[in-house]
């Protein structure tokens, strides 16, 4: 993986949301693991489109496989686009999320969100929809820290 630039970060929510929205105008259904280092520059963005092979799994797949290739690698936001409505998130959504986020815990990194855009459009709201699942799952944990997460396995 190559070195970061300046103009590819995801930094916070609005860059979040345009590239779930972006990736779904682009792809429209897809899968996609966005690792980033620990100022929010992308070190890494895979994306998988193929409906009938590739699930949220194989984005988190790579995800890992970025994270063990590359130790700038501190963050993960996972994105998930297709037709399947994100108005309601259910207790299921939570608790993949969840397993998620714990099974980047070991490395120091932080899985920031799961973000899911419908494409839908529906009243009041003219335009696609997009949840982050984040701040639902656990709103009182904050970055990982890698550097620490090593320490620890080793001592």
């Amino acid at each position: 993986m190559g070195n970061t630039t300046d103009d590819l970060a995801i930094r916070g929510f609005a860059d979040a949301a345009m590239t779930a929205f972006s990736l779904h105008e682009r792809f429209g259904f897809c899968h996609a693991a966005a690792c980033l280092d620990g100022d929010g520059g992308l070190r890494d963005l895979t994306v998988f489109t193929d409906p009938d092979l590739h699930s949220v799994d194989a984005a988190l797949a790579w995800a890992g496989c970025a994270v063990d290739g590359d130790d700038e690698v501190t963050q993960v936001v996972i994105f998930s686009a297709g037709s399947e409505s994100v108005q309601e998130i259910s207790d299921a959504d939570l608790t993949a999320f969840r397993a998620m986020r714990a099974a980047f815990e070991p490395d120091g990194v932080h899985l920031v969100d799961w973000i899911r855009c419908d494409g839908r459009t529906s009243a009041p709201w003219p335009s696609p929809s997009a949840r982050m699942l984040g701040a639902l799952a656990n709103p009182e944990r904050g970055p990982g820290r890698r550097a620490e997460a090593r320490a620890s396995r080793r001592g």
